[in-house]
């Protein structure tokens, strides 16, 4: 599907490669899958370790994206995309600090609510 929507877009702003989104998209599953099974892989004890952690860490990246964009502040690596102040540029990648704290919360609040059972 993301072939057949964008080789089209692909092949005229990429130097005729139709298969530029396709790759991209191709490379993130499989980066998705490596985390998932480590993730997959790891103790729930030590999740429930991590989650704080993670969920903490998250929230100081987001807190450090909030001057730029309510403020317009210059903040070093921080991007905006689109008209939207949130990402990190880590020159390799940009990371959405909301899309780590979703999973972080997520873990958190079920230890809250002991849907995750001690271990």
């Amino acid at each position: 599907m993301i072939f057949s929507a964008s080789a089209v877009i692909a092949y005229v702003y990429y130097h005729a490669d139709t298969f530029y989104f396709f790759k991209r998209q191709i490379i993130w599953v499989v980066t998705g899958m490596f985390f998932g099974y480590i993730f997959y892989l790891l103790p729930i004890g030590g999740l429930k370790k991590l989650s704080t952690i993670m969920l903490a860490v998250g929230i100081l990246l987001m807190i450090y994206i909030l001057p730029e964009a309510l403020f317009k502040v210059e903040m070093p690596f921080v991007k905006t995309l689109n008209g939207a102040t949130r990402w990190i540029d880590l020159k390799f990648f940009d990371l959405q600090p909301a899309e780590f704290v979703k999973f972080a919360f997520i873990v958190y609040i079920s230890l809250v609510f002991r849907i995750i059972d001690d271990a």
